[in-house]
């Protein structure tokens, strides 16, 4: 096995990196189950329930 060359190390995020990607995934866990699940149209509690909790959980 011939070993692999080393990834270019990458700057690390800057706050506002972190946040897009915890806003573009708790948009798509909300799209998500939005398909999977009736219960979570915009009018429901359900989906108000879950857009309310705080974006650093879904990262």
């Amino acid at each position: 096995m011939t070993p692999q060359p080393a990834q270019p190390a990458r700057a690390p995020r800057t706050e506002e990196e972190w946040q897009d990607l915890a806003t573009r995934s708790r948009e798509g866990l909300l799209r998500r189950l939005s398909r999977e699940c009736d219960l979570l149209d915009e009018d429901s509690p359900w989906y108000a329930a879950f857009a309310s909790v705080p974006r650093h959980y879904f990262v």
